[in-house]
């Protein structure tokens, strides 16, 4: 496929964003685009985010994978409201039009956090835009502590990056002053959080995190 029509699908998504965008803007509802590798624990982020904030914050997701229907079961039954982004398509990279379509059959209400479970894998396109406010790259420490270096194209582009599964480190070899330091010479602007979902280390200052981002007051207490 020729450059044109890459040129074209672009500006054709960026389109659909710009109305995502101003869809969600006139709901007064925020849009996070969550990316990482399959297994970094984007799904089960979600489910802790929407336990450590409920009765603040109205938790939604959207699931991008072609295969959706696991992460629908998880979310579903923990209270999250959530609808699959594809229906029948396999394959290819997530549409922003299709999140559009989403983001239509949800309960959406003033203050609610949508989180979009990207399915792009980092040596992926994970830079298409979707409408988001925030673009969050889920890591495992189970995946390495070079990832920042070997796909700077995905780190680059993102506004904070959940270092997941901190209770693996004594067992993985894993640096984190070594992923720090790549992630700097990529995104020295970008934030950075470290937690664990299983344990709950670190959902605390997540949670005051997403609550500064959306204007809200914090908890007295940070985990």
């Amino acid at each position: 496929m020729g450059s044109g029509f890459w040129e074209k699908r672009i500006a054709s998504n960026r389109q659909q964003a710009m109305e995502n965008k101003l869809f969600l803007a006139s709901r007064k509802v925020t849009l996070f685009n969550l990316i990482g590798s399959c297994g970094a624990g984007k799904t089960e982020v979600i489910r802790r985010t929407h336990e450590i904030l409920q009765g603040r914050l109205f938790i939604q997701a959207v699931a991008g994978s072609a295969a959706a229907e696991l992460d629908l079961e998880r979310l579903r039954a923990v209270g999250i409201p959530a609808c699959a982004a594809r229906t029948g398509r396999k394959g290819g990279y997530l549409k922003a039009g299709e999140v559009g379509a989403a983001l239509r059959q949800l309960p959406l209400s003033p203050g609610s956090l949508v989180f979009i479970e990207n399915p792009g894998e980092l040596f992926s396109p994970v830079d298409f835009d979707y409408g988001e406010e925030c673009r969050v790259l889920i890591h495992s420490v189970s995946e390495g502590d070079e990832a920042p270096a070997k796909f700077p194209r995905a780190y680059a582009g993102v506004d904070l990056v959940l270092l997941n599964k901190i209770d693996l480190l004594p067992f993985s070899g894993f640096s984190h002053q070594r992923f720090t330091a790549y992630l700097r010479q990529i995104n020295p602007d970008a934030e950075e959080l470290a937690l664990s979902c299983r344990t709950g280390v670190g959902l605390g200052r997540w949670r005051d995190w997403l609550l500064r981002f959306c204007g809200e007051s914090l908890f007295e207490e940070s985990g």
